[in-house]
């Protein structure tokens, strides 16, 4: 049987699953296809990090149109005492995504219940590409249940996850987001450092459990060195609360990032990995250009010789600009989702 993963960040998901099942995956326009066992598709649900969908693939292909669906559409070997679909479409397309429910569900033999079905079957459609399944997952995966305390530029938790392996984060490294704000960074990466489930405390929430018998085995270590600092108490309170639901534990202080050099010691990170303020005005932009210069100027004290700045950004160029003056060299540049991801070293 093939599996597939929907994501934001299609290398990282790719190695993620080779990293959790074994298995060589293909890439696809915001998914990886790869051949699976059942069990190895619920092991994804439960461990993986950069993805929001785990589906058991019944069949996928290219259309032009509804019709085109209608027509390309076959389902086999399906079984269930009853089922209900679901849609999920990004792009621009002339058919709504009930349209697509009703011919996937004319499609499929069985009892359909839209309140209580033992599999969801859902049809996920991206541009021209149509991918239609059994959804494990029920939910969306790139939510974080420990994020109750929020902030407004709080980047999902998949993404977070993603730009730390874009980063190159080992569970080893001594980390610090200096704009940690309600710290999913950094509670990604500490969870990821100990290997824990981001799922370790709702156990109960997966669509699978409906159809699978599923043990749950978790091998966590306790120790990780993570640091959070943020101007704002407010923020720095949210983010220990929120570390605090997910049982990790994270160093936080109210650190303006002008103070990182005396705050912290000498050559002491492996790596920095934030989410910078955003460019929104022109007065905010002028206080955001000055932090982070702040930033690349401190960082030549606190980071180790080979140590690198990551920052996810809709406004690459400035930033690229303020680490050129900084004498900081670009290592590589990428993307997830609409944000531009640029990393840099000495």
């Amino acid at each position: 049987m093939k599996g597939l993963v929907v994501t934001n960040s299609e290398y990282v998901s790719l190695v993620e699953v080779k990293e959790l099942i074994g298995k060589k995956g293909k890439i696809g326009k915001k998914v990886v296809i790869f051949d699976c066992e059942p069990k190895e598709l619920c092991d994804l649900c439960y461990f993986g990090r950069s993805f929001s969908k785990v589906i058991e693939l019944l069949c996928y292909f290219k259309f032009k149109n509804l019709e085109d669906i209608k027509n390309k559409i076959k389902i086999n070997d399906f079984k269930a005492e009853s089922f209900a679909v679901r849609c999920i479409r990004i792009g621009n397309h002339s058919f709504s995504s009930t349209d697509v429910e009703k011919i996937c569900g004319d499609a499929v033999r069985g009892k359909v219940d839209l309140k209580n079905p033992q599999k969801i079957l859902v049809a996920y459609i991206y541009e021209n590409n149509f991918y239609f399944g059994i959804d494990y997952s029920g939910v969306d995966l790139g939510k974080r249940d420990y994020k109750i305390f929020s902030h407004p530029a709080s980047l999902r938790g998949d993404i977070a996850y993603s730009l730390l392996r874009i980063a190159d984060f080992k569970k080893k490294d001594i980390l610090l987001d200096p704009f940690c704000g309600s710290g999913t960074i950094l509670i990604e990466a500490a969870l990821f450092a100990i290997n824990k489930s981001v799922n370790y405390y709702n156990k109960n929430k997966f669509a699978f459990l409906k159809f699978m018998n599923y043990e749950f085995k978790d091998k966590i270590d306790e120790e990780s060195k993570i640091f959070g600092t943020d101007s704002s108490q407010n923020a720095i309170i949210a983010a220990q609360k929120n570390a605090k639901i997910a049982g990790v534990d994270i160093k936080f202080s109210k650190t303006d990032v002008s103070w990182l050099d005396t705050r912290f010691s000498e050559n002491y990170f492996d790596k920095i990995v934030t989410n910078p303020p955003a460019f929104s005005n022109k007065r905010k932009n002028e206080q955001t250009k000055k932090s982070i210069e702040e930033l690349f100027s401190n960082a030549k004290y606190i980071l180790k010789p080979k140590g690198t700045i990551t920052l996810i950004t809709q406004k690459p160029e400035i930033i690229e600009e303020i680490a050129t003056r900084n004498c900081f060299k670009l290592k590589k540049k990428t993307a997830i989702g609409n944000h531009s991801v640029l990393v840099f070293k000495q």
